[in-house]
């Protein structure tokens, strides 16, 4: 992906606004459809787990996930460290990145294409 915006970039000559809005084009295009062909591959299966009436979905995932970690302490705390890791990992590099972007272009004032 970086390979291609940074060739557009080059070829191109767009300010970085229009670049930013191509780049959001082509992930949303790209990633829609290819999630459309990695959900179409699979058929349908029935429901592993009923919702109780009147339960809240989001606080029923929480509560499931919740008890998996806290079996996963007790039988396999390698795995709940896994877990905790995976679950933090992408948050931690997405603001990694938007912070160390920022900080090059606000601080030290470099150009997106020196960026990239």
């Amino acid at each position: 992906f970086f390979i291609v915006v940074g060739i557009v970039q080059f070829t191109s000559g767009w300010d970085s606004v229009t670049l930013a809005r191509f780049s959001q084009a082509l992930a949303s295009v790209v990633g829609g459809v290819s999630l459309f062909l990695a959900y179409k591959r699979y058929p349908a299966v029935k429901a592993v787990k009923t919702l109780d009436e009147g339960k809240n979905l989001w606080i029923a995932g929480v509560s499931e996930l919740w008890h998996t970690a806290k079996t996963l302490g007790k039988t396999e705390p390698g795995a709940q460290r896994y877990l905790f890791a995976v679950s933090f990992l992408a948050g931690a590099i997405g603001s990694f990145t938007n912070l160390a972007i920022t900080y090059l272009s606000e601080e030290i004032q470099m150009s997106s294409t020196g960026i990239i």
